[in-house]
């Protein structure tokens, strides 16, 4: 058998998408609890960057066409 590169790619593909399902998940929990007045102001700047990084995951994730 021979190394297959497409093969770590088809393993890093639902790795990566559940990556980025949980980020927006965390991303927009976070901005809620900040929008409910339940945590700081800080908490707004974390929803926005989990978004954010799971934004660029998702374009990641179209630029290697998987």
């Amino acid at each position: 058998m021979k190394n297959d590169p497409n093969k770590k790619l088809i393993v890093l593909k639902p790795l990566l998408l559940a990556l980025a399902m949980v980020f927006a998940f965390l991303g927009v929990g976070k901005i809620w609890l900040w929008s409910q007045g339940a945590s700081s102001g800080s908490d707004l700047y974390v929803g926005i960057g989990l978004s954010l990084l799971s934004i660029f995951n998702f374009i990641f994730l179209k630029l290697l066409k998987l």
